[in-house]
């Protein structure tokens, strides 16, 4: 029996929860997963209550440790990986393999034909995936792989369900079959070989930008609006919503997890005081994570803020989100913008649109839809929009479980409910419709495609902005009804009792939902067409449906604020824009550029050094950049003086977050928060005097609490030290032992040999200030001299050519890892902690920089005892390089023994096939 030897305990059928013992705590994920490849190697048969059926759940609750189970997938080696966190974070799963897999190019089937019986598994068991927005288009080439829809019960995952986090495996086996059930065992074994077990944050580094190709001109996108006008004024046609692709050429790689991580801790809401009529939702609010990667190559990823529906057994929520602004740039411009958007007569007709459309088709699957009276703003990071939240209650042949077993899914979020609740009459008969565009003949919950008849061939692209004037769809816009009715002819059915009802009830929904007038258009058929012929690439799956479907429950999300990823340097962003009478084509496109806002900012272009005004501005955007490329990115300034070159590097930098703080005490205190709960050091700013002794509070408490600081003080040079200056003080060690590492950084020389030396403190610090391997974390002082001019644009003479030469100078500039990256497992202590470094690097030029890095440290250059290896080519960490003297001989010739070897981000271990040579970073 697994639970004997596992302290183990069922979780119901069909699910096999071991590991725990009795009032025990959860064990890590690294001794969770060998507890669950112990369980299943002796697991010779299938559980007698899961042998008929055919699927099996094991699984093993380990320690909240697991900060984020994205961290955790994005090291491992198997495809397909799939990752759906919804925006309240509630459920979160993260899984690779493919244990069950649902896939058609087609549209759904709305009998769920070919899905398993999601209703006889364990409730935490979700087949995660989405669909195309328009299955019936051809798919272009970097969209086949994904066909019509695809849904995936993953292999091995890590999920956290109500705030507890689960390692789980999935076994599917033939019940008539003793081999079959071998396979599963055994293929679920080997998955778990191959998997990493570690979920620790790492350091997530993202390409530059380097070109940007539009798929539509600005000129096509003006004649294709005009078109869609046109359309309007001759029939009743009232809105459809264009969209653009971008394709975005970067300067190296990028891992679409790195890229998905960015978003991890992006609220999607922020408080508000405006009235309760256009005040955002209360509730904390996150957008909708999810990825769909099939291979290393090919990912589609995005960070949604407009939920789709949820479904929990007999009730629904959807919303209706439409009508845009940006964000102002302080609150009263953010307040102008949204009451410019409440008043707005375009965006408003826009909203209720989508309103009206949702109430006709919730009519078809709902006895109960209720809604607030008034729109609302949702305030996102780059943008706000109008909303309106909808709540309904399912028919029972739409429930997605018995009647019996219904569970209250709590109100939604922002609207009082009870004030607004109308019951709904039954949906109209097929017999009884109306409308002139044959949606009654079409399946229940469904609007109709035009019959094979009726198909349009494309006559005119999106650069003439014409449309085919055979179009019967469009012919016969202005005789169709504006909402076509759906028919009724499964509502009366009771769903049979296979184990598809929970598959059924989602697909009606998925079929009557999607596509919204918010993604589409009004009516659907028109819009769809109009699509189909004025945009010039398939959407594929942005603006698709996106969730899971479980045992009595599903969620979903519209694809929007969503990136293809095609090849390892190419990204494409999709964004669209509702068009209505009085559209105007220059702002709807610049609103596609502001929807696009969120994932351009993560690859701003490189940064062009050599036009910077000095040297003292040179260091502060290095320092900067290297931290960020580190990961800490959160920024505490306290304004003054001395410190502007970090200051206004650490402003203008595109990848970072600042909080301006007066008190420096305070803001000490507020970076130790902020590590306490991210687990990342945050960076405090301040200038030389008194200023630094604030800090020494929070610098004591985190030092006797291990938790990470970087503290970044600014200083006079050595002949202005002692001098009787005004606000001047000793900074030298002011922490004392209660700093793991202080450096005195020497004042910027226009040097390519300081610009190393700077570079390589910097990674240093980080180190010690997160802990080196098993040391305490703790707070690090990296103290910089500088000298005048110190403001932004102040220009000092320096020879940029002669600052970034060197081929590791320029592969630094080209790249966006650090300079250096600690390799675990090596010796270091605080007085021998210069390190190897990768190739490229000449020996006079490694002789400088340890003689200048060990100057700036105040220690001396004789024994190089490696603490850290390059970033761009990994170095040995079994290599003992404690006796390597640092001569120019020595550092020329010192090549390490070829064997494991660390990553690009330090993150896990890799075999080198080139031999590293020994020097200094």
């Amino acid at each position: 029996d697994t639970r004997k030897h596992h302290g183990g305990r069922r979780a119901g059928p069909p699910c096999l929860a071991v590991g725990q013992q009795s009032g025990g705590l959860p064990p890590p994920l690294w001794r969770a997963q060998r507890i669950l490849h112990d369980a299943l190697a002796e697991l010779a048969a299938p559980p007698a209550s899961t042998r008929e059926l055919g699927y099996l759940r094991v699984e093993v609750e380990v320690s909240g440790a697991v900060r984020e189970p994205l961290f955790w997938l994005q090291l491992q080696p198997i495809f397909p990986r799939v990752y759906f966190r919804d925006r309240h974070r509630g459920v979160c799963v993260a899984g690779v393999g493919e244990c069950v897999g649902v896939r058609s190019d087609g549209e759904l089937d709305p009998d769920a034909a070919g899905w398993p019986p999601v209703d006889r598994w364990h409730e935490r068991m979700r087949l995660v995936g989405g669909g195309r927005f328009d299955a019936s288009r051809k798919a272009d080439s970097g969209w086949v792989a994904y066909g019509g829809y695809c849904f995936v019960l993953p292999v091995v995952e890590v999920q956290r369900h109500n705030g507890r986090t689960y390692f789980a495996c999935h076994l599917r086996w033939d019940p008539v079959s003793e081999a079959s059930w071998e396979r599963a065992r055994f293929g679920a074994l080997n998955a778990l070989h191959r998997c990493v077990p570690s979920a620790e944050p790492t350091v997530l580094h993202l390409p530059y930008l380097e070109a940007e190709e539009e798929r539509t001109s600005r000129e096509e996108w003006r004649r294709a609006v005009a078109r869609v006008l046109g359309v309007f004024e001759e029939t009743v046609a009232t809105k459809a919503v264009l969209a653009r692709r971008t394709d975005c050429n970067l300067s190296e790689d990028a891992d679409p997890i790195a890229v998905l991580a960015r978003f991890l801790d992006a609220s999607e809401t922020e408080p508000s005081a405006e009235p309760s009529t256009a005040s955002s939702p209360s509730a904390p609010r996150f957008g909708t994570l999810f990825c769909m990667q099939l291979s290393p190559t090919s990912a589609f990823i995005g960070c949604s803020p407009e939920r789709l529906f949820v479904a929990e057994g007999s009730r629904v929520r959807t919303e209706a989100v439409a009508g845009t602004r940006v964000r102002g740039e302080t609150e009263e411009a953010d307040a102008l913008l949204g009451a410019e958007l409440l008043a707005s007569e375009k965006d408003r007709r826009e909203n209720e649109e989508v309103q009206t459309y949702l109430r006709v088709r919730l009519a078809n699957l709902c006895s109960r839809v209720s809604a607030p009276s008034g729109v609302q703003l949702l305030k996102l990071r780059h943008l706000q929009h109008l909303y309106v939240p909808f709540d309904g209650e399912l028919r029972p042949e739409h429930s997605l479980c018995e009647p019996a077993l219904v569970q209250p899914l709590e109100q939604s979020e922002g609207c009082d409910l009870s004030a607004s609740a109308s019951p709904l009459p039954a949906p109209a008969s097929a017999s009884a419709s109306t409308s002139a565009s044959a949606s009654a003949s079409a399946p229940a919950s469904v609007p109709a495609p035009a019959p094979a008849s009726a198909s349009v061939p494309v006559s005119a692209d999106f650069a003439s902005g014409s449309v085919s004037a055979s179009s019967p769809a469009l012919a016969s816009a202005s005789s169709a009804s504006v909402l076509a009715p759906l028919s009724a002819a499964s509502a009366a059915s009771t769903l049979p009792n296979d184990g598809r009802r929970a598959a059924r009830a989602t697909v009606a929904l998925l079929r009557a939902l999607h596509p919204t007038p918010a993604v589409c258009g009004q009516p659907f058929e028109v819009a769809r067409e109009l699509i189909a012929q004025l945009e010039p690439s398939d959407r594929g799956w942005y603006a698709g449906p996106f969730g899971y479907v479980s045992r009595g429950r599903s969620e979903f999300c519209v694809a929007i604020r969503s990136a293809l990823v095609s090849s390892p340097r190419r990204l494409s962003l999709f964004a669209g824009a509702g068009l209505v009478r009085g559209s105007d084509a220059d702002s709807e496109f610049l609103e596609c550029s502001d929807k696009m806002r969120n994932f351009r900012s993560l690859f701003a272009p490189a940064l062009e050094y050599s036009s910077l005004p000095s040297p003292n501005a040179l260091h502060g955007a290095a320092t900067v950049e290297e931290l960020a490329r580190h990961g800490l990115r959160h920024f505490v300034i306290c304004p003054g003086s001395r410190s502007t070159p970090i200051t206004a590097a650490a402003a203008a930098h595109a990848g970072t977050q600042t909080v301006v703080m007066h008190d420096e005490r305070a803001a000490a205190f507020y970076a130790l928060g902020y590590a306490r709960a991210s687990g990342r050091a945050a960076v405090v700013v301040v200038t030389s005097g008194t200023a630094v002794a604030n800090l020494l509070p929070a610098i004591m408490e985190a030092s006797a609490e291990r938790v990470p600081m970087l503290v970044l003080t600014a200083d006079r040079p050595p002949e202005l030290r002692e001098s009787g200056a005004n606000q001047t003080v000793d900074q030298v060690h002011l922490f004392g032992r209660y700093a793991r590492r202080f450096v005195d950084v020497a004042p910027p020389d226009g040097s390519a040999v300081g610009l190393r030396a700077l570079l390589t403190n910097i990674d240093t610090s980080v180190a010690f200030a997160h802990g080196i391997d098993g040391a305490a974390a703790g707070p690090v002082h990296l103290n910089f001299m500088f000298r005048e001019p110190l403001e932004p644009r102040a220009r000092s003479p320096w020879d940029a050519n002669a600052c970034l030469c060197g081929a590791r100078i320029q592969a630094w500039l080209r790249s966006r890892r650090p300079f250096t990256v600690h390799a675990p497992g090596l010796n270091i202590s605080p007085s021998h902690e210069w390190g190897l470094s990768g190739a490229g690097a000449t020996a006079d030029d490694d002789a400088r920089a340890v003689a200048a890095a060990a100057r700036t440290a105040g220690r001396p250059s004789g024994i190089n005892s490696g603490s850290s290896c390059s970033s761009s080519e990994a170095v040995s960490s079994g290599v003992s390089v404690a006796d390597v003297i640092a001569d120019a001989d020595a550092v020329a010739h010192a090549t390490p023994p070829m064997g494991t070897t660390t990553d690009s981000v330090g993150n896990g271990f890799k075999r080198s096939a080139d031999p590293v040579v020994g020097g200094v970073a």
